[in-house]
């Protein structure tokens, strides 16, 4: 399912409008009008964690909406490519990177003491 459609449907099974989801979501209701209508087809990282908290949500599954795939894992083969991407970042980016990390080591943390 993409990314709008998938938002629209959460916002519309909670009840909420734009506004009362911009309020929850800590997102403006034209941006999130804009993400359902299809306008804006690639959010940041940022963006979808908060839509995510706000709507209570996984944040997986916004991304797989979005179309983000996690990368396949081979043993010693994912670090070198991380840190060569990282490098690449804008500070601004690599804040967002951060931020995002530690949203996904937090929830990891908290699916093992379950």
């Amino acid at each position: 399912m993409a990314l709008a459609e998938h938002l629209r449907q959460v916002r519309e099974a909670k009840g909420w409008s734009l506004r009362e989801s911009a309020q929850h979501c800590r997102v403006s209701n034209g941006y999130i009008s804009l993400l359902e209508n299809g306008k804006i087809e690639n959010p940041s990282a940022s963006i979808l964690a908060k839509l995510a908290t706000g709507y209570g949500v996984s944040l997986d599954s916004l991304l797989a909406a979005a179309g983000v795939r996690a990368p396949t894992i081979r043993e010693g083969a994912l670090e070198p490519r991380l840190i060569s991407a990282v490098k690449r970042l804008s500070p601004s980016d690599l804040n967002e990177l951060t931020r995002y990390a530690t949203y996904l080591a937090e929830g990891a943390g908290r699916r093992r003491r379950r």
